[in-house]
């Protein structure tokens, strides 16, 4: 992101660690910081944009269960996937609207820009 650094870190075979430092939506990490998601998902992919941050989980199971994507920071512009309520968390939150059975498919890959955010949806089309 523009102030600050965005870390995933495997913790055990079964989960990871989202850490950052710097500042992100008014709050400073002078130290390596990291940040509850209160769930038990493995994290593997996180991207960071100008003032939000992006995580994605491994899939539920190999039954094409697809990952869960979170978002957290600012959202004034929509980049957080929440709606227009919600323009900020200081905690990472579920994007229900990227939930696999609501897009069709496992969202397998996520982008942070500075003002907005981006997933890519395998298809889950059986021709």
């Amino acid at each position: 992101g523009a102030t600050h650094t965005s870390f995933v870190f495997p913790k055990q075979s079964t989960s990871a660690e989202i850490s950052l430092m710097g500042t992100i939506f008014g709050r400073t990490h002078q130290k390596l910081t990291v940040q509850p998601t209160r769930l038990p998902l493995r994290i593997v992919r996180i991207a960071s944009g100008r003032r939000h941050v992006l995580a994605l989980s491994e899939g539920i199971n190999d039954g094409g269960g697809g990952g869960v994507v979170m978002s957290w920071g600012a959202g004034h512009f929509g980049q957080l996937g929440h709606g227009p309520d919600l323009t900020s968390c200081t905690e990472p939150r579920i994007i229900e609207r990227l939930l696999p059975h609501v897009v069709g498919g496992a969202v397998i890959e996520i982008a942070a820009g500075g003002l907005h955010s981006a997933a890519i949806v395998a298809s889950s089309s059986s021709s």
